[in-house]
């Protein structure tokens, strides 16, 4: 199937529409963890993310990271480099409905990763969550698929450089610059 088939975008609306929903089930638990002033924080990449990704859609991606990840280490093991983002790193992901948001349209969701290696919920240690941006509940994500997927960020990958020489990044597809 090609990517910009109906059968494709409506199994993607679907996807979508299934996280959206995970989000807001009371299986997770819902927190206040996200900080108010992300915007303020450095962008991960120039790139216009504003083509589909599995699990954030086909609309306008922003990824902001907080400045505790300017204290990432790196290590080299056996000659692959491993990435350790310090506790309390976060990264916000935007997410809006559609590719070419409006001047003043708020995104739809923010999807979250915040570096906790304690947290009883934490999955590779970072805590995944989920903000209705309407609504501003913040739900933990109490299932391996945001972890599964971002497992791959940690290997050869589609996205950003490829990460073609398979560094461990820590689960991050757009590594602090």
């Amino acid at each position: 199937m090609k990517m910009g088939t109906p059968e494709v975008r409506t199994i993607l609306a679907i996807f979508v529409l299934v996280i959206l929903l995970v989000a807001g089930c009371s299986q997770g638990e819902q927190v206040q963890l996200i900080s108010p002033d992300y915007r303020n924080w450095n962008q991960t990449t120039d790139t216009v993310l504003d083509f589909t990704i599995p699990g954030h859609g086909s609309g306008l991606r922003k990824i902001y990271i907080s400045s505790a990840a300017s204290g990432v280490t790196t290590q080299e093991v056996n000659g692959r480099l491993f990435y350790d983002y310090p506790q309390g790193t976060q990264i916000v992901k935007e997410v809006y409905a559609s590719a070419q948001p409006g001047a003043d349209e708020e995104p739809a969701m923010l999807t979250v990763m915040i570096k906790d290696r304690d947290h009883p919920m934490q999955r590779g240690g970072w805590i995944w969550l989920v903000k209705n941006y309407q609504s501003e509940v913040e739900t933990i994500l109490d299932e391996e698929f945001c972890f599964t997927c971002h497992n791959n960020a940690n290997e050869p990958n589609p996205y950003n450089d490829g990460n073609t020489s398979g560094q461990f990044r820590d689960f991050v597809f757009y590594p602090y610059r």
